[in-house]
């Protein structure tokens, strides 16, 4: 059986068998072995196992080793082999039914110098390791001319010269002279100065590189950004909202991924804790709280803003708000959701700086609230800035915002009328009919007459869904003249989609709006 033993910092963590077929390691949820370590891909390999042949094929741009070298394409595993990952993450294949082979045992060899044909030994040999002071060393002479015959052999055990007949013969000695004793020390001066410039020529290159290329401190981190992976992408996590997630045709709150997470529940929603900066070192918190309430109906936007400021400041804490945005913000890519933005500062036994964004659909109010110390304010100005909501996109078609101003004629009539107007396809009375609906809408949830709210609520997702196609059918147009330089046919695009999407409610009256159009070119 194939067997791939996991290890982290050379400890085994976890030990995994290997099927017929394709087996995904890396740090994805979909991996078939997840590996949690940031410097793994989110699909770092793959092994693919046939007919009982196990093959590796690297799938990460910051690439695999196989025993220390690249994997530049599919190869077969043996057992034993370590395939590295990141920095501190091994593989091993272990094959049960591989056999082990054993290595030779060691002979030991019988170390002896040999002399063929009365050769002597020569006196550099024989006196390379003698001491440099002294001359009593002794040589080797010749053989005797009768003794040219045999082969001789030096035992280097017991320093005597035995011949091929088995005769061992004393070895004989004579000094040294002067000038053999000079050479031998020059030429130990020679190999001494080799080995230190060939050492030189190793040591010297290495430091240089060591200086240029050491650890350097990384430089602070002046403004705090949203954290992302290996390959650049954004790293997210999700919780749905209390009513129901963007899958079920909500909306989710995003934040980003931190080693840590801590989620606790108040009332109509939540409150999500994480961690963020380089070193995940400073506290963000989310609070996200859904109330509903009939007064809702019958505030206009900015009253609903406030009397959110008021209730908040109640609960405890004291807090300076901002004067909220004059402009409005819009989740969502479509028509879109507005909302209202404040920031604030507000102190509870510890300074806090934040942003809220208050929206409403119907009789209910959603408020999103990001906060960090005050401490780290400026630098994560920007991040506390983004949204934090995903909206699907039912949500965003059939949001709609209380009308102060209530319709006069029966919720009734007035909607068999819309039903008879939607058959007819007359873009420029959409932004009417709009206004017209959300107004039989707010009247009838003030009324309780839930009947009639959802046919007109059906009526509004309809009616946007016609505006969203041909939205999209003009920006195509717009963006086709433009790039054609037809900048006349441009214009009257342009023109056409701005009378259409006339209601500052809508999203899209601010984007047609930056549809620049230069007729001189």
């Amino acid at each position: 059986m194939l067997k791939l033993t996991v290890q982290l910092n050379k400890k085994n963590i976890g030990e995994f068998s290997l099927e017929e077929g394709v087996t995904i390691i890396g740090r994805s949820r979909t991996s078939d072995i997840k590996v949690d370590a940031p410097d793994i891909s989110r699909s770092h390999l793959k092994i693919t196992v046939s007919g009982g042949k196990p093959f590796v094929e690297n799938m990460s741009k910051h690439g695999t080793l196989l025993n220390g070298s690249f994997i530049e394409q599919p190869v077969e595993l043996v057992h034993g082999q370590h395939i590295s990952i990141g920095d501190v993450t091994n593989l091993i294949l272990k094959n049960d039914e591989a056999l082990a082979s054993d290595s030779p045992d060691d002979k030991d060899i019988d170390m002896k110098t040999l002399v063929s044909n009365g050769s002597s030994i020569s006196a550099v040999e024989a006196i390379s390791s003698a001491p440099a002071t002294g001359q009593d060393v002794t040589m080797a002479s010749e053989p005797a001319a009768d003794d040219a015959s045999h082969t001789s052999l030096v035992d280097v055990d017991t320093g005597f010269l035995t011949t091929g007949g088995g005769h061992t013969q004393a070895m004989q000695t004579r000094l040294v002279s002067p000038e053999e004793l000079g050479l031998l020390k020059l030429t130990e001066q020679k190999r001494a100065r080799k080995r230190i410039m060939m050492l030189a020529m190793v040591v010297v290159p290495v430091l240089i590189l060591a200086v240029l290329f050491r650890p350097r401190s990384l430089p602070p981190e002046d403004v705090i950004e949203w954290p992302r992976d290996d390959t650049g992408d954004y790293v997210d996590a999700f919780e749905p909202a209390p009513g129901g997630g963007h899958e079920q045709g909500g909306f989710d709150v995003f934040y980003p991924m931190s080693n840590r997470k801590k989620t606790s529940a108040i009332p109509g929603g939540a409150v999500i804790k994480c961690w963020i900066g380089r070193d995940q070192d400073v506290p963000m918190r989310l609070f996200l709280q859904e109330e509903i309430d009939p007064r809702f109906l019958k505030m206009d936007r900015g009253a609903a803003v406030q009397d959110w400021m008021d209730k908040v400041s109640e609960n405890g804490g004291r807090w300076n708000f901002d004067r909220p945005s004059p402009l409005l913000g819009f989740f969502g890519r479509e028509n879109g959701v507005p909302y209202i933005r404040i920031t604030y500062d507000r102190h509870d036994g510890e300074s806090w700086y934040g942003t809220v964004s208050v929206f409403r659909n119907g009789s209910r109010r959603i408020s999103i609230r990001a906060e960090v110390p005050s401490a780290h304010k400026v630098r994560a100005q920007e991040l506390l800035a983004k949204g934090f909501i995903m909206m699907a996109r039912f949500y965003q078609r059939s949001h709609w915002e209380p009308r102060a101003e209530l319709p006069k004629v029966s919720s009734a009539i007035l909607l068999r009328e819309l039903r008879n107007d939607m058959v007819r396809m007359a873009p420029a009375t959409w932004a009417e009919t709009e206004v017209q609906l959300i107004g039989v809408l707010t009247k009838s949830a003030v009324a309780g007459d839930a009947e009639i709210e959802k046919e007109a609520s059906d009526l509004l997702v309809k009616l946007r869904t016609r505006q969203t196609k041909w939205f999209n059918s003009q920006q195509f147009a717009w963006d086709n003249a433009y790039a054609q330089g037809d900048m006349k046919r441009a214009a009257r695009v342009a023109a056409r989609t701005k009378a259409v999407f006339s209601n500052i409610e809508d999203r899209r009256y601010y984007t047609v709006r930056r549809w620049r159009v230069d007729l001189d070119r």
